[in-house]
This record gives structure tokens, C-alpha cells and sequence, in this order.
């Protein structure tokens, strides 16, 4: 399946109409075989194309992957597969009846045959259906326009199709209770129990992905986590539950194991070292540490014997691995000095000016030494607020700003 949406994908670009239509939004809509579809490696897939230099270029922001329930919602293109199927079927039973001429049965490449492999069956579909006179017949019909494609894997004429072994992947919460699903970044998404497509809706996922547009964040204080709402959801406004909320928690569906993991932390680490390397003492930057995907914000400090034009960093020169404090450095690893912010009991407060929630968070006056390909982030987004006694700083940042973050990074 994708496979054959990346070729398809081809086709489109190809024939000039992503960029002629002005298509922003690629979106995907299947009934609800999860057993087969709704998986962590396929919504992996979906938002690996925020990646996609060629999309970017074409000026697509967002993914989407919406399911139907069993026979509601698919449309009249529901069951065109096995249409395809039972006129192959017609056609071959009539070509093994007694009497038949061959020549009455179908022609490929303008020459009578009878169907027996594949390829014969894509170029006997494309020679009936993919025609302009198969279009003008159907004009004023819902379907009035049928494209029929090749997409073998291999590229030619072979027998099989190649399987290569992929990673497991992790697979968002509760994904047999949602139905959509938005990409937010490579290897995350935002879950509805049920889709929307009222006007207000239509232009959030237009505008790209939901922390980045006009969604608002709905602080869960029970649950401990934020959903987003889109501001006039025609839906959300007719019931009030939370069925058309965007849900962020747990909706990772990252590779667990393989090529493609160690290809994203390569990806990752080499990024860290870059912001790193930009730090100037004050800065304040977001580092993922010993616990993977939680961020925690410090304030840069500068090092003794810092590397030329990076004040904040000093490659390590050692003959054998170094552990300081629990973080190993090894040859020319570069090692940044800064200070953390830590929890100062309050909790999460609602900024009045925003309306978003945030973490308030003072400075430690410790000193620690981090591996510089663990910075995701310089000069995030924060607010800072008065001092208490001591003279202590204190920062306010939403959680919103830590996810979008940590999300960027994959």
C-alpha cells in the first residue's frame, strides 16, 4: 500500500497537477481494516513525508489518515477494487467459452490475447477503463474518470514482490478508539475519535500541523496532558464530549529497532552537536538527556578552553572514555558546561496573557557538563518572571513549546 501511494504520488507530480491544483494537504482516507492498516509502521510512513524535500518544494504541509467505520463513509469509490476484479473475471470466463473469437475478447498493445499474467491484467483494465471514451460515457456520473497505474516494486516484470524486513514500531495509544489522525512531525501524530471536515477544520489542516496553527491547547488537568481544539469546530460545538479533540499524548509511532532508528538518532545527535556549537553564555536551550524524548531546559555557561567561536563548548581530548556524572565522553566529543532548571513545586500555571498552560521552573546554581549532541533547542520560547528571595531566576514554558521541540527533533 505504500508503495503504491508513493507511485502514485509520481504520477501526480509527474503530470504537473500537485503543482497546477495548488494541493496543500495529502490526505488518506481507508474503511477501518486496522488489522491491516491502522499501524505504527504506516502512520510512520505517512509522516516521514514532512521529510520529503520534493512535497516541501510543492508546498504540501499537511497528512492526513482518516478511517471509516465498515461501511459508512467511503463514498462511491467503495468496492471499486473488486469491480476491477469481477470484469477480469467476465473477461477471461468469456474468453474460455466455446465459439468465442480471441479478437472479442480484449486487446493489449493492439493485440488480441487472452489474460494470464499481471502485467496483462494492468494493461487490459487501462485498455478498457483509462480511455476518453470510457470518460465521456461516464461524464455525469460521480466517478467520471478512471486512472489505471503500474506500481510493481521492483520495477519490472518479475514474479514476486521484494519484503524486506522493517523495525517494529511503537503504535499510538488507544489507536483502535481513534479514527484520524493528523501528522504533526516525523514519527508523531494527533488522534481524533472522530474527523471533521466543517469549514473552521478544513483550513486548520490547511494551515498545517495542529500545534502550529490555530488550534488551541485544552488542558487536561485529570489526565495530565493537553488535547488541541480547533476554535469554531462545528462538531465540537454540537456535542460535548470530547470526540473531535486532538489528542498528543502517546502518539509516537517511531521505528523501535533497525536501520531507520539509527539513521534518526544519527540525524539527531548531528543536529545537537549543530545548536551546540551556537550557544553563547545565557543562552537558554532544551536538552534530551538520560530519559529519552523529555526535555529539560538550562541556561548555557561558559566553559574554560572553549572551542574558537563556540564559548559555550570544548572538544574533549582523553585517550580513554571519561564518565562524569553519569554522561560518557570519549575522543573529541564536545562537552557543553550549563546549568538546569528544576520544578519549584507550583506545578503548571495558567498564563492569563496566552491562556496557555505552563511549567514554572527555577535555576540551579550547579554546575553540569552535557554531551553537546543532546541540545534540541536554543533559545526556545520562554517567559521569564520575577526572581524570588535570592535573587533566583524563574521561567515560565508552556508545554505546548516543549512538544513542538521535542517533535522538530524527529
Amino acid at each position: 500500500m505504500q508503495h503504491f501511494s508513493d507511485e502514485e504520488l509520481n504520477v501526480l507530480d509527474k503530470k504537473g497537477i500537485l503543482k497546477a491544483q495548488k494541493i496543500r494537504a495529502l490526505i488518506v482516507h481507508s474503511d477501518n481494516a486496522s488489522q491491516h492498516f491502522k499501524s505504527g509502521k504506516s502512520l510512520y510512513w505517512l509522516s516521514s513525508k514532512t521529510e520529503d524535500p520534493r512535497l516541501k518544494e510543492l508546498g504540501i504541509l499537511s497528512f492526513v489518515w482518516q478511517f471509516g467505520a465498515p461501511g459508512h463513509g467511503k463514498g462511491p469509490w467503495d468496492g471499486i477494487a473488486g469491480m476491477a476484479k469481477s470484469w477480469l473475471r467476465r473477461v477471461m470466463m468469456r474468453a474460455e467459452a466455446p465459439g468465442v473469437e480471441k479478437s472479442d475478447v480484449v486487446k493489449l498493445d493492439g493485440v488480441a490475447t487472452v489474460i494470464g499474467t499481471p502485467h496483462q491484467c494492468y494493461q487490459a483494465l487501462k485498455h478498457h477503463f483509462a480511455t476518453d471514451e470510457w470518460a465521456t460515457k461516464h461524464k455525469e456520473k460521480t466517478i467520471c474518470r478512471i486512472e489505471v497505474l503500474w506500481a510493481w516494486k521492483t520495477g519490472s516484470l518479475g514474479p514476486t514482490i521484494d519484503r524486506s524486513c522493517d523495525p517494529d514500531h511503537d503504535s499510538p495509544a488507544q489507536v483502535n478508539a481513534h479514527y484520524s489522525f493528523l501528522v504533526q512531525h516525523g514519527g508523531f501524530v494527533a488522534k481524533q475519535m472522530h474527523g471533521c471536515w466543517c469549514l473552521p477544520c478544513v483550513a486548520s489542516v490547511l494551515a498545517g500541523p495542529a500545534e502550529e496553527t490555530k488550534c488551541v491547547p485544552d488542558f487536561n488537568e485529570h489526565a495530565g496532558y493537553f488535547h488541541y481544539r480547533v476554535p469554531g469546530c462545528l462538531g465540537a460545538e454540537s456535542r460535548a464530549d470530547k470526540i473531535f479533540a486532538l489528542d498528543v499524548a502517546d502518539s509516537r509511532c517511531l521505528p523501535k529497532a533497525g536501520r531507520l532508528l539509527e539513521e534518526r538518532n544519527a540525524r539527531i545527535c548531528k543536529a545537537g552537536v549543530q545548536v551546540a556549537q551556537k550557544l553563547k553564555p545565557g543562552d537558554y536551550c532544551f536538552i534530551e538527556g538520560r530519559i529519552p524524548e523529555e526535555l529539560m531546559l538550562a541556561k548555557a555557561q561558559a566553559i574554560d578552553h572553549a572551542d574558537r567561536g563556540a564559548p559555550c563548548v570544548r572538544t574533549h581530548k582523553t585517550k580513554k572514555m571519561v564518565n562524569m556524572e553519569g554522561i560518557k565522553f570519549r575522543n573529541n566529543d564536545k562537552m557543553v558546561k550549563v546549568r538546569y532548571f528544576e520544578e519549584d513545586g507550583s506545578g503548571y500555571t495558567k498564563d492569563e496573557a496566552t491562556g496557555k498552560w505552563c511549567r514554572t521552573l527555577t535555576l540551579t546554581d550547579a554546575d553540569v557538563y552535557v554531551h553537546a549532541s543532546e541540545f534540541r533547542e536554543r533559545n526556545p520560547k520562554i517567559v521569564e518572571v520575577q526572581g524570588r528571595e535570592g535573587g533566583s531566576v524563574r521561567v515560565k514554558i508552556s508545554r505546548n513549546e516543549e512538544a513542538r521541540v521535542l517533535q522538530k527533533c524527529r
